[in-house]
C-alpha cells in the first residue's frame, strides 16, 4: 500500500476516533421557564456574550423548555422576558463547547400590573426560589 494512502487512512481513523461532541466548536444554553403556576409559553430569551456583545434568540415552548444553539463559548447574560410577568436578568452563565448549559428560570407573574406574591408550589421552586433553584 503505498505511503500516501496509508497516512489518509491513518488519518480518517484518527478523526473517526474523537467523539463528535468533542469537535464541536459551539455550545447551547437550555432551561426551563416557569412562575407561579407552571411552564411559561413564549417567554422570550436573549443570550448576550459578555466579551464579544454577540446576541442569540430564543423561545419557550408550551411546557417552558427553550434551547439556544450554535452559540461561541464563553459568558452569557440572558434576558428573559414573558407578556404579563415581571422580566429576568441572569447576570452570567458560562457556555462551553459541545455542551449546553443549565439554566432554569423562575419569572413572576403579574395582575394589573402589580407583580404577584404569592408563593409558587411548584416542585423544587418552594417558597420564594434561592439562587440554587434556578440554576445560578
Amino acid at each position: 500500500m503505498p505511503i500516501k494512502k496509508l497516512v489518509a487512512a491513518a488519518t480518517l481513523i484518527l478523526i473517526g476516533a474523537f467523539p463528535i461532541e468533542l469537535q464541536k466548536r459551539t455550545g447551547s444554553l437550555e432551561g426551563v421557564v416557569v412562575d407561579q403556576w407552571g411552564p411559561v409559553a413564549a417567554a422570550s430569551l436573549t443570550a448576550r456574550h459578555l466579551i464579544k456583545g454577540v446576541t442569540a434568540h430564543g423561545r419557550s415552548d408550551v411546557h417552558g423548555y427553550y434551547r439556544i444553539d450554535d452559540l461561541p463559548p464563553g459568558n452569557y447574560s440572558i434576558w428573559i422576558e414573558a407578556s404579563g410577568h415581571d422580566s429576568m436578568w441572569v447576570m452570567r452563565v458560562q457556555v462551553e463547547c459541545g455542551r449546553a448549559a443549565q439554566q432554569n428560570v423562575f419569572i413572576r407573574k403579574q395582575f394589573g400590573g402589580i407583580t404577584s406574591l404569592e408563593k409558587p408550589s411548584l416542585p423544587g421552586y418552594a417558597g420564594t426560589p434561592i439562587p440554587s433553584q434556578i440554576g445560578f
